[in-house]
């Protein structure tokens, strides 16, 4: 059968899941919605699918906000073949946003990750070299504008 999944890409920020859920309402139930989010940030990565209870509705919403101006943003819109759904696009509908600290947790996790990650001594150098020439470049950019200022080593 049809496929009652839509893509919604180029979405705005600020329009997440419970604003989704609100708005495609009006073209009929909205059975589940998925905004893809980044692992490291919980920020959206600007794409989002919803799940419609029919595939009419859900090739009407798609028509229909294909090439919407929202907030400044050209909405992109389509159904989602059949066969290309991924199984993690939400079967239930969110009633609440996503818990902000989990994702300031795997931030930091993330964050004691990267700092963990050690450099070979020549790495280490290269990037000494590259942060005095920064500084160096910064220094006569404020000087050009007349300002002293002295980087702490």
């Amino acid at each position: 059968g049809a496929s009652t999944v839509m893509y919604l890409g180029h979405i705005p920020h600020g329009f997440y899941e419970l604003q989704i859920v609100e708005f495609f309402s009006q073209f009929g139930t909205v059975q589940g919605v998925h905004v893809a989010r980044s692992k490291r940030t919980g920020g959206s990565r600007g794409f989002a699918f919803v799940r419609f209870d029919t595939p009419e509705v859900a090739q009407i919403a798609a028509e229909a906000m294909n090439g919407y101006l929202m907030f400044g943003r050209l909405l992109r819109a389509h159904v989602v073949p059949p066969g290309r759904v991924a199984t993690r696009v939400a079967k239930e509908l969110p009633t609440r946003a996503p818990p902000v600290r989990s994702i300031a947790k795997r931030r930091r996790e993330h964050e004691v990750a990267v700092m963990a990650r050690s450099r070979s001594a020549a790495q280490e150098l290269r990037h000494a070299r590259k942060q005095r020439r920064s500084r160096a470049a910064a220094a006569a950019r404020l000087a050009k504008l007349g300002i002293t200022y002295r980087f702490k080593p």
